[in-house]
């Protein structure tokens, strides 16, 4: 199974459903469901003083997971969000300001989001950056049931 990196605090809004569209630099063709990483990156300091102080999230940066899978994310599209007027109108979705804005963004939508019941602690091998592929049983152990939707890239 992949797994998605997200550098703190984004996954705690994503596993919360607050987050149904993650902004990257570049396309992605995957559609089906993979792993959420909360990566062992720390949270940039301004990108988590926005999170607290102007999203109203008052997390502790100590109180969110890092190097573990939270959940099973399902990426059902592909939007393209290059000019500020189009990046702006989904401003609730993927839950970032104007600062965040530049030429040639994507936003990969979010569908269900299936907590795991328990994390899974990893590390993401080097040379990972967005993707990473853990056996399946690895996200199985925790029983969580995936669905049987096909992942296509």
């Amino acid at each position: 199974m992949k797994i998605l990196a997200v550098r703190r605090p984004w996954p705690y809004l994503i596993d919360g459903n607050h987050k149904t569209i993650e902004v990257r630099s570049t396309p992605t063709g995957f559609r089906g469901y993979l792993g959420l990483y909360n990566s062992l990156s720390k949270p940039d300091p301004d990108e988590y003083d926005y999170f607290r102080y102007e999203l109203g999230f008052d997390v502790s940066v100590d109180d969110l997971v890092f190097g573990e899978i939270t959940s099973l994310i399902e990426i059902k599209d592909c939007i393209k969000l290059d000019t500020l007027e189009i990046f702006m109108s989904y401003q609730l979705e993927h839950c970032l300001d104007v600062r965040h804005f530049r030429p040639g963004l994507y936003g990969w939508v979010i569908g269900d989001v299936i907590p795991l019941p328990r994390t899974v602690p990893f590390k993401m091998p080097k040379g990972c950056v967005i993707f990473a592929n853990v056996p399946d049983e690895l996200i199985l152990d925790t029983g969580v049931v995936i669905p049987d939707v096909p992942a296509t890239t």
